[in-house]
């Protein structure tokens, strides 16, 4: 400093004696170090044409450091730098037309950086000329420039290229290939979005191995796209059971971690496997959803429980809830409910309603109880043409039982002529349907 100082404060300042003054205020490490001094020999170098000098002046200018902030300045300073090839201070003057809100004066100084590849420039070009903003829309240029980072791309870089290939945009027609290229890069590079949908895209694609490998990876990640998708897929996967208690295993914490997505399918999964007591401790949380589906679930895990805990005023109400919401399926085994009296008071005409509602909704059960209730005469007085008119729709939809009650009314000639025949024919059917 003692031997630089008056050569730099001469009234002739040389500009090398400044510009070393100024860096040597500006060094954070420096034990002289002094920003207001830093400003004066970096502006006193510029003066003298200083490389170097005027972006430094600009720097300091734009963010107040050891003079005041003053945006108008700064960019005066940092488009001196720029003409001289200052990618820095291109993207800089960038930076200030855009929070000026002069988006075409900063897309030009944007274009210059990114020309010498600076890498934050390259970005918010490629942006601006995907969005058409400050100029008209060109994806096919802002791909280009994205693409020139090459080595320095971040996975944001690679998920947007990735997509932008997968979905096509304006005259960029979707290459899926190109899509899968950048989304494995972005997955490498430890992307879980990219991860995902990798698995997603070879799942559709019916390339189950690729898939499970990446939704696995995902899974691990505790992601809860991967794991739903990790447990489809191997749901149906018997070769590797090992594989399915760890996709079960990720699915359970995922539940239990309170995801709603994750508790109706491993609820669903253990209904499938007729655990219902734990199938009924995921899914009950659904119950205030009114979903007709979710509401048949959970009054039939009521009736069917194993584990001393059957509820038939619970299934009843929630059965009652999915008939009234059009749910078929529900109509059945709330008529059992009444034909028994489970739940609520016993009534034939009212199990009669609910069977022969689900007949006319062309369920073969339904129409085999409804024929029951008939050949019975359970709520209703026997009326055996009736009955053989419902047995005969629900055999011909392959209900074995409604085929063997033919066959003793063929045999006996009850509401129809005997016929032995007709009866050894429905009896041979209906053994073969039991097969």
């Amino acid at each position: 400093v003692r031997y630089l100082n008056p050569a730099a404060d001469h009234d002739s300042p040389h500009a090398e004696a400044a510009m070393l003054l100024a860096e040597i205020y500006a060094d954070p490490a420096s034990p002289v170090r002094n920003d207001s001094l830093a400003f004066h020999y970096f502006q006193a170098a510029a003066e003298k044409g200083s490389p170097g000098a005027f972006y430094h002046c600009g720097f300091m200018r734009m963010n107040g450091i050891g003079t005041e902030k003053n945006q108008q300045s700064a960019l005066e300073y940092l488009s001196a730098a720029a003409k001289q090839g200052n990618a820095e201070a291109a993207f800089l003057c960038g930076e200030i037309e855009a929070q000026a809100g002069h988006p075409q004066k900063s897309i030009s100084h944007y274009r210059q950086a990114a020309d010498s590849n600076h890498a934050g420039a390259i970005r918010k070009f490629s942006a601006m000329a995907i969005g058409g903003q400050g100029m008209k829309a060109d994806p096919e240029l802002g791909i280009r420039y994205l693409k020139k980072l090459g080595t320095r791309s971040e996975i944001s870089d690679l998920e947007q290229l990735a997509a932008l290939h997968e979905s096509g945009i304006g005259p960029v027609k979707a290459d899926l290939p190109e899509a899968i290229r950048y989304y494995t890069a972005a997955a490498e590079k430890g992307s879980v979005k990219s991860q995902v949908r990798l698995a997603q895209i070879y799942h559709a694609m019916g390339q189950d191995d690729k898939a499970k490998q990446w939704a696995q990876t995902a899974a691990e990640a505790k992601n809860p796209e991967a794991v739903l998708l990790l447990a489809e897929l191997r749901k149906n996967t018997s070769s590797d059971l090992n594989r399915q208690e760890e996709s079960l295993r990720y699915l359970r914490e995922l539940a239990d971690s309170g995801n709603r997505d994750a508790m109706r399918k491993l609820g669903l999964l253990l209904y499938r496997e007729n655990k219902l007591a734990e199938a009924e401790k995921y899914l009950k949380i659904f119950e205030a959803d009114q979903e007709p589906e979710m509401m048949y679930l959970l009054g039939d895990i009521a009736v069917r429980r194993t584990d001393g805990k059957t509820d038939y005023n619970r299934a009843f109400r929630l059965l009652s809830r999915a008939a009234e919401a059009g749910l078929v399926k529900a109509l059945i085994p709330l008529g059992r409910l009444y034909h028994r009296g489970e739940g609520v008071r016993q009534d034939f005409r009212r199990a009669l309603v609910f069977y022969r509602q689900a007949a006319e909704k062309q369920d073969p059960e339904g129409m085999f109880l409804t024929g029951l209730m008939f050949y019975n005469g359970e709520g209703i007085s026997p009326d055996y043409a009736e009955a053989y008119r419902w047995f005969l729709q629900a055999a011909e939809k392959g209900n074995a039982l409604a085929m063997q009650y033919l066959s003793i009314m063929y045999k006996e000639g009850i509401g129809v002529p005997k016929n032995n025949q007709e009866a050894a024919r429905w009896r041979r059917k209906a053994a073969g349907s039991k097969k």
